[in-house]
């Protein structure tokens, strides 16, 4: 493997939960999460193949990231100005997601059957976009309620409000 392959491979294997954190708490839309942060990655490992030298691997990518949410953004809202037919439509993708939160429900409901799930992670992703983030960033990523108020501008109350509400609906609605 090059040296360049076993630098990028370090920073990656080191930035890459905060980078998720940061562009999750960033977008609208949590299915655009992956795809920003793929072409963070693509052009900080196309610079080191060039030779440049980037000090601060963690700020590139936060920068490359916080551009690509902006660009993304700007190209989607002209879009819809433009094209009235145009959707935000969300990806169908969860299967990274999933496998964590199973595996919290199991611990917690004693085991539960895959298509009871499936059905939960089609309700989480109906639901806004602001509940899926508070649930990843609590169950995938273990942050607190304080940190995840943070991460997404809302109040402490407003987190707790919105995950436990979530939660009694869960288990109203599906027994876990």
């Amino acid at each position: 493997m090059s040296e360049v392959n076993v630098r990028f491979n370090g920073i990656y294997d080191s930035t890459y939960k905060d980078l998720y954190i940061y562009v999750l708490s960033k977008v609208r839309n949590p299915s655009d999460t992956d795809d920003i942060i793929q072409t963070a990655y693509i052009k900080f490992y196309n610079r080191l193949l060039l030779g440049a030298e980037i000090k601060d691997p963690v700020k590139y990518l936060v920068e490359t990231a916080k551009h690509e949410v902006y660009k993304n953004y700007k190209l989607i809202d002209r879009l819809s100005k433009n094209i009235p037919v145009f959707s935000k439509g969300k990806d169908e993708n969860f299967e990274a997601d999933e496998l964590e939160f199973s595996e919290f429900l199991e611990e917690d409901t004693g085991g539960i059957n895959g298509l009871v799930l499936e059905e939960i992670w089609k309700f989480l992703k109906n639901g806004d976009a602001a509940t899926y983030k508070i649930f990843v960033l609590y169950f995938e990523y273990g942050k607190k309620f304080r940190e995840i108020a943070g991460l997404l501008q809302l109040k402490e109350p407003t987190v707790k409000s919105r995950f436990f509400r979530t939660l009694k609906q869960l288990r109203e609605n599906y027994g876990v």
